[in-house]
């Protein structure tokens, strides 16, 4: 794909932070306040999504660094992103990411499905519509800064990774395509109790120490988010009980009384 001049950035923002603003001034950004409704930021995708254009989704807290969105821009896969630290973990959502109109075009249907139209819960319903249909994003290094988890310049972010001699926990993908908010849909290692805790509630994901896990638990979208799984009730027991045998008592046989022994 030829490289096209001028990126079409779009940044929705309640708050934009200023670093992000500097970070992507010199692209004239499309810059969306979205502070008017929890689905505004929903709007604007839906905008974004049926244009005749690539575009770069920034959100306002994501710092990319100076040569992030050329490098987005200019990639010659469908859908990329630059993975960014969300809470324990270095993953990939909607911060920093590029979406073709090629892409789009195969998909159309991806706003359209979104049931929870909240900004909370967009990046998981997005992406795990497009793993589902096929996709997979193009991941981009090294990663950007977002300024909630992360305020100290970039090297500290890149050279925060756990080591493995503390024993982190490796989770197995089993999710089909589905997606937790801010969790790769892939097998990872995470050292965090609370990440953990979620992933296995959610079925998922199982625990690569527990082979005897070999299928996820059942899960349900409702309009709050992802239900964690309710165990099914146990089967009652419907094994009859043994017959006991009847217990037949011996009686002596009747013998009959002579006058002899009557007298």
């Amino acid at each position: 794909m030829p490289s096209q001049p001028d990126p079409w950035v779009l940044v929705p923002y309640v708050d934009l932070a200023p670093e992000t603003h500097a970070a992507v001034e010199r692209y004239a950004p499309s810059l969306t306040w979205t502070g008017f409704s929890d689905e505004a930021y929903c709007d604007a995708l839906r905008s974004a999504w049926s244009s005749g254009t690539d575009f770069v989704l920034v959100e306002q807290d994501v710092v990319p660094h100076p040569s992030a969105i050329d490098e987005l821009w200019n990639c010659p896969h469908d859908w990329c992103a630059f993975e960014y630290r969300c809470g324990s973990i270095v993953t990939t959502a909607l911060g920093c990411t590029k979406f073709s109109t090629a892409l789009r075009a195969r998909n159309t249907d991806v706003i359209s499905r979104i049931q929870n139209r909240r900004w909370q819960d967009l990046d998981s319903q997005i992406i795990g519509t497009l793993h589902s249909h096929g996709e997979a994003e193009h991941v981009h290094q090294p990663p950007v800064r977002h300024l909630k988890y992360d305020r100290d310049p970039l090297p500290a972010l890149v050279t925060a990774t756990p080591r493995r001699a503390e024993r982190s926990m490796r989770l197995l993908y089993v999710g089909g395509g589905r997606y937790l908010n801010a969790i790769p849909a892939a097998d990872f290692d995470t050292l965090d109790p609370e990440t953990i805790a979620v992933c296995l509630e959610s079925g998922l994901y199982i625990d690569a120490g527990s082979p005897e896990l070999t299928e996820p638990r059942r899960w349900k979208y409702s309009q709050g988010g992802w239900d964690l799984p309710v165990a099914p009730a146990p089967e009652p027991d419907v094994t009859p009980e043994p017959e006991t045998p009847a217990v037949v008592e011996e009686t002596e046989p009747d013998v009959p009384v002579t006058d002899a022994e009557q007298a």
